[in-house]
Formats: C-alpha cells, sequence, structure tokens
C-alpha cells in the first residue's frame, strides 16, 4: 500500500470528510495539521503544495490537490465510492455534488457562524441559509434509501453530508430537527465501529 500524508491546517473543514474516510477504510496515513506559522513555510514549497492550497495528499511523496478529488480517490481505495456498477457510483456522485452544493452556496453564512467574518450574520441567514435549505434539503432527502444512507450502505456522501448537518444542528437545531432522517444518518456514522478511536481522540477544533 502506498504511503499517505494528508496536509491541512489545525481544524476539521474540508481535510474532515477525507479522514474520515480514510479512517473508515482502515488506511493508514500521516495526519499533518499546519499552524499558521507552519502554512506559510509549506506554502512557499511548490513541490508539496503545488497550488497554495490544502488540503493536499501525498501518495508516496506525489502530491494530489483539490479536496473533493482527493475524497473521491479515498472514498474509491476504501470501498465506499459506489462500487463497481458505474451507474451506482454515478448515483453516489450525484448525491454527493448535491450536498457540495448546499455546502458551497452556503459558507458565507458557514464563516459567519464561526466568526471569521465581519458579515451580519442575520442577513446571511434570511438570504443565503434559509433559501438553500428550502432549495436543496428536500432533493437529498428524496436521495436516502431505507438503509438510512444513500447508497444500499455507507457512502462517502454520506460522511460528508453527516459532518454538513452535525455542524448546523449546533447553531440550528430548530431547523435541521425538522429532518429527522439526517439527524439519523448523522447518528449511525457517529456509531461507525471504524470510526470510534479516531472520533474520541481527535482535537477540538473550531471547525
Amino acid at each position: 500500500m502506498p504511503e499517505y500524508e494528508l496536509i491541512y491546517f489545525t481544524a476539521a473543514g474540508r481535510a474532515e470528510p477525507i479522514r474520515l474516510i480514510l479512517h473508515y477504510g482502515g488506511i493508514p496515513f500521516k495526519d499533518t495539521r499546519l499552524d499558521s506559522t507552519e502554512w506559510q513555510n509549506w506554502k512557499a514549497d511548490s513541490k508539496k503544495i503545488p497550488f497554495g492550497m490544502i488540503p493536499v495528499l501525498h501518495i508516496d511523496g506525489k502530491p494530489l490537490c483539490e479536496s473533493h478529488t482527493i475524497t473521491r480517490y479515498v472514498a474509491k481505495i476504501a470501498g465506499i465510492d459506489g462500487g463497481p456498477d458505474p451507474i451506482e457510483a454515478a448515483h453516489i456522485d450525484q448525491v454527493y455534488e448535491m450536498c457540495r452544493a448546499f455546502y458551497d452556496a452556503t459558507v458565507k453564512y458557514f464563516l459567519s457562524c464561526l466568526g471569521f467574518t465581519q458579515d451580519e450574520k442575520e442577513k446571511l441567514f434570511d438570504d443565503v441559509f434559509s433559501p438553500n435549505v428550502q432549495r436543496h434539503f428536500s432533493h437529498i432527502r428524496s436521495q436516502l434509501r431505507p438503509s438510512g444512507f444513500f447508497g444500499d450502505k455507507l457512502t462517502y456522501a454520506d460522511l460528508y453530508w453527516s459532518l454538513v448537518i452535525t455542524f448546523y444542528n449546533k447553531y440550528h437545531p430548530e431547523i435541521i430537527q425538522k429532518y429527522p432522517e439526517f439527524l439519523e444518518q448523522a447518528r449511525k456514522v457517529d456509531a461507525l465501529p471504524q470510526l470510534q478511536d479516531y472520533l474520541k481522540s481527535r482535537p477540538e477544533t473550531k471547525f
């Protein structure tokens, strides 16, 4: 098996789905977390950080960039990408893109919740978060199967969506709890035996 090193900030952020997938798959990797000073040193090294952005996954020392590309790659090697059926794999990728579209559309509100921007939180709730819940949630919910996951068994889209739901449930339980299927999905992810050691030991971070 190749040697893997995942490079990101001292945060969950865009690297957390990748970490969960690797841990779920039992795939050993070095989890390199950079503080702001360390990041400046790494950022200057174009061989390690080719595009000047992280996360980056080093595979036997060779960098793979772009968080969603990395997510799909590790999902494949972990066996949770929808399997060998190209139609099923495309279906899971479709759901992942739906979940990602919601996150990308609401990231400004996400950052305001964390206090990282000076944007008016209430205005972003009305103009960004609330309309995107209405636009996306019913479509995403329609993709759940009797398993409680987006596939007949766990997929990388489930891991990704569980992180989004868990975050927003901290800030708006009055909205998220209207979608008990999502909360149950997240509960099932958090209960996965393969993730317990990591979930108990991972650093507490703001995001």
